[in-house]
C-alpha cells in the first residue's frame, strides 16, 4: 500500500510501528508536517484515513466538525488540582444548567506527608463513588464514566490536611 496523503496538508503520511504500554503491536500513520506534528490517523488497511478526534487542528475546518460528529465530543478537559485542606474541596463546578461527566481520575500523595489521609470523591453532597486511603506515598487512578446531576459540583474530601494531587478528565454535558 502506498503512503496516503494527509487530508489537511497534502503531505505524505509516514507509517509508524511499535508497541504500546501493554506490549501490543501498533501501526499508525503520522503526518511529518510541522503544523500536524504528532497527529495520527487510523484506517491503515485502506486508503481512507480518519483523524483521531482528540487530535484536532486549532484553526478547525469542516473536516474536523465531521470527525467530531462521527467520533464523539472533543470537548474534554483535563486538569490538575492540588488539595491540601481537610474537609470538602470543590474540584469542578459545571456551568449553570449542565452536569459533569467524570471520565478519568488519578490521585497521588507525597512521601513527605506525615500520615495517610482518606480521600472521598463525590458529586455535591451525595454518596462517595471513590474512597481511597492515600498513604505516604500513595496513588490511585481509575477510568469510568460517572455523571453527576445538573448543577452538582465534583467534590473531594480529605480526612486530614495533607497534600494530594488530583488529576482528572471530564466533560460538561
Amino acid at each position: 500500500m502506498s503512503s496516503p496523503a494527509c487530508p489537511y496538508t497534502g503531505t505524505r503520511l509516514v507509517l509508524v510501528t511499535g508497541t504500546n504500554g501493554q506490549g501490543d503491536q501498533i501501526r499508525r500513520w503520522e503526518c511529518p508536517d510541522g503544523d500536524w506534528n504528532g497527529s495520527w490517523f487510523t484506517g491503515l488497511e485502506t486508503d481512507e484515513i480518519h483523524q483521531i478526534p482528540e487530535v484536532t487542528r486549532t484553526t478547525g475546518n469542516a473536516r474536523n466538525l465531521e470527525l467530531a460528529r462521527r467520533f464523539g465530543n472533543t470537548g474534554r478537559t483535563t486538569t490538575a488540582i492540588t488539595v491540601t485542606a481537610s474537609g470538602n474541596t470543590t474540584l469542578v463546578t459545571p456551568p449553570l444548567g449542565r452536569r459533569i461527566r467524570l471520565l478519568w481520575l488519578g490521585m497521588s500523595s507525597s512521601q513527605l506527608n506525615g500520615d495517610e489521609t482518606l480521600v472521598s470523591v463525590r458529586f455535591g453532597s451525595g454518596t462517595p463513588f471513590y474512597r481511597w486511603f492515600m498513604g505516604n506515598p500513595g496513588a490511585f487512578s481509575h477510568w469510568e464514566a460517572v455523571e453527576g446531576s445538573t448543577d452538582e459540583p465534583l467534590v473531594a474530601t480529605l480526612s486530614a490536611s495533607y497534600t494530594v494531587q488530583v488529576n482528572l478528565t471530564y466533560e460538561t454535558i
